[in-house]
């Protein structure tokens, strides 16, 4: 491993945020024996130590901030089962289905197979809207209207 190697990986390596363990073990040994490389990695754990001890002051934002509260309320939410109302609205409309449904298949069965009343070929079907006219022959069906 060369040096331009090394300073790409040292910042990963430092933060043990590197995950390959044969690179973890190449820079190590580089590290070990390259002065440069190893006086910007004591550098590198020094700044790093510097930046988590630092107490950084709450802002307006954070102090004032709706967010912890909405968080919790979410993550209670996703954490209760579902509604029991929803599966009462579900149970409902199944049973309304059913009802529809039953209802229809019951008068269908009963309603005779044909509602129309039974004519006979030689019956009028209505009594004739004008009186007939002399020498005429009744075929049993009323003249059209004019």
């Amino acid at each position: 491993m060369n040096c331009g190697e090394a300073q790409q990986e040292l910042a990963l390596w430092v933060g043990q945020d590197l995950t390959d363990p044969v690179r973890i073990e190449t820079l190590r040994r580089h590290v070990a024996i390259c002065p440069v490389c190893g006086q910007r990695a004591k550098a590198l754990k020094a700044s790093l130590v510097a930046l988590g001890s630092l107490e950084v002051p709450q802002t307006y934002d954070t102090i004032d901030s709706l967010w912890p509260e909405v968080e919790a309320r979410i993550m209670a939410r996703q954490s209760q089962p579902p509604m029991r109302s929803s599966l009462v609205i579900w149970a409902a409309l199944g049973l309304l289905s059913l009802v529809i449904l039953g209802g229809t298949a019951w008068m269908w069965r009963t309603t005779p197979p044909s509602a129309a009343p039974a004519v006979t070929p030689n019956e009028p079907v209505a009594p004739p809207l004008y009186p007939p006219s002399p020498g005429h022959q009744s075929s049993g069906i009323s003249p059209a209207i004019p």
